[in-house]
Parts: C-alpha cells; sequence; structure tokens
C-alpha cells in the first residue's frame, strides 16, 4: 500500500503488516544489517528504533508492537523503559538524538523506506527559507530549541515560530522526521531527488 506521506497520523500500517513487528517477527522492517547484526541492543529495542525514526510517539509504538495475537500488549511505560535503556546504551539523551544516530550509522534502509512508498520529505527541505534550513540543521543536529536561540542569538519564540513553520513546510508532525529528512537531504546517495 502506497503511503502519500512520511508522517501518517491515522493507521501507520496495515493489519498485515502490524504482525510483521510482533515479538515472534524474525526480521525488522527497514533495518539495516548493520543495526540487526548489533550485539548491545535487544530485538525490541531495535525495532523501536526503526519506528523512533518514523516520529512515532511512545504510545503509537505500544500500539503497533502489539499486534492483535499478543496475548500481552507492550504498555506505553514498558517503551518508556526500553527507550531509557536504548539511550543508557547508545549514551544518548532523546529521541530526536536516536533517530540522528540511526540515520548517520546506517541502521535504518532509507532507500527500503522510499521504496515501500513512504515519502520522506526530502525535496522539501530545498524550499525552505534560508533561516528554516539552518535551524533545522540544528535540530538535526540533535539541538533544542533554547539552544538553537542562544547560537542563533534570536529569542526562544523566535525559534518555535522557525519549528513550526518547518513543520509545516515539510509537512511532517514532529522535529523528529524533520531531522530524519534533512538528514537524508544532506546524503543524496538516501534520497533519489539527488
Amino acid at each position: 500500500m502506497l503511503k502519500e506521506r512520511f508522517c501518517i497520523s491515522n493507521e501507520v500500517f496495515a493489519d498485515s503488516e502490524i504482525g510483521d513487528w510482533g515479538c515472534d517477527a524474525g526480521l525488522i522492517p527497514y533495518a539495516s544489517e548493520t543495526l540487526i547484526c548489533d550485539k548491545t541492543l535487544t530485538f525490541r529495542e531495535k525495532q523501536i528504533i526503526v519506528l523512533i525514526v518514523f516520529g512515532f510517539t511512545n504510545r503509537k509504538i505500544s500500539k503497533i508492537l502489539s499486534n492483535k495475537n499478543n496475548e500481552q500488549p507492550l504498555s506505553y511505560h514498558t517503551v518508556r523503559s526500553h527507550m531509557h535503556n536504548i539511550n543508557e546504551k547508545l549514551d544518548l539523551g532523546s529521541k530526536i538524538e536516536v533517530a540522528i544516530a540511526a540515520v548517520s550509522r546506517g541502521w535504518v534502509d532509507i532507500p527500503a523506506i522510499l521504496q515501500a512508498g513512504y515519502d520522506l520529505p526530502v525535496s522539501r527541505v530545498e524550499d525552505l527559507p534560508p533561516r528554516g534550513k539552518e535551524v533545522l540543521a540544528m535540530m538535526a543536529e540533535g539541538d533544542i530549541n533554547k539552544e538553537i536561540a542562544a547560537k542563533l542569538v534570536i529569542g526562544y519564540p523566535t525559534v518555535r515560530s522557525h519549528v513550526a513553520i518547518i513543520l509545516d513546510k515539510l509537512e511532517v508532525e514532529n522535529k523528529t522526521q524533520a531531522a530524519v529528512a534533512y538528514l537524508c537531504y544532506q546524503q543524496p546517495i538516501l534520497h533519489p531527488e539527488g
């Protein structure tokens, strides 16, 4: 099934696709060999990392990973616990940093995501004004709004305004999705528009 946008607000995967994410699944969709072969992360943590790149919330991740046949659904709190473990193992502090690390380290198969019909808004990054690209670049480095404001010597509300415009122009739901789009934009090999 072709997905029209990278951020999908209603049902993310068809029921048959959700089954592929269950506890008994042998493969993780869109994970690269590098991530699959990593020995420090559990299978569930690897699944969560891939879903973080899509920009999903912990609640949405728990729904996706709790397929209908799973007798013990994955709770929101369990996902939070896994996130804590991921952050500790990777020495990172936030979801956006995990997504940035996953794309930068080649843990997620971006070409496979594009081939499956997920539209990363890579080409829309080019349409951002120069200040928007500057703010987006800092977001993709893991900077929070206050750090961006300090580096650019602008007010915090101005940064929030830039972030809102970026999310709107890229047609994404959150900063993680925007950062992933920017990282793919920076690496032409990851997207066909090149």
